[in-house]
């Protein structure tokens, strides 16, 4: 059980759960997500948002994986200023696809982003041939506004 003082947080990220599942369940036809990850306060980065109880891995239960990704990226998009301190997301693939099973968000950390494959986190080079993560790039790609632009 997290301490009391990250009860907030835990509120607060369970509030952005619950609006993105249900955006997700909307335009991505996922039947519903598992937490995969919540408040860990031992092991992983240093700096994770999972210590403070401030972060979610959510896996998507059926639905297209593109779509998912999609959806992340959008309520990224939409919701990264609606938090003190930002929203971060994170997206599990690997280099080159464009969707797949897991999503991180944590919030009140800063407004990042990141993609993990195997373990790693990666930076892919993409079509432009700038270095731009797959969430900037479905940002651009779907006419969204970039939270880190």
């Amino acid at each position: 059980m997290p301490p009391s003082e990250f009860w907030p947080h835990l509120a607060q990220i369970l509030e952005a759960a619950i609006e993105f599942r249900e955006i997700a369940m909307r335009e991505a036809h996922v039947k519903g997500l598992k937490v995969a990850a919540a408040y860990r306060p031992a092991g992983g980065a240093s700096r994770s948002a999972h210590k403070w109880g401030k972060a979610l891995d959510l896996d998507r239960i059926g639905g297209d994986g593109i779509a998912y990704y999609r959806c992340a990226v959008k309520f990224w998009s939409e919701n990264a200023d609606k938090f003190q301190g930002g929203m971060g997301l994170g997206l599990y693939c690997a280099p080159g696809r464009v969707g797949g099973v897991r999503v991180h968000l944590d919030i009140g950390h800063q407004t990042r982003t990141w993609q993990i494959h195997r373990g790693k986190s990666i930076r892919p080079h993409l079509i432009d041939r700038r270095k731009r993560s797959l969430a900037r790039h479905l940002c651009r790609t779907h006419d969204l506004k970039d939270p880190l632009s």
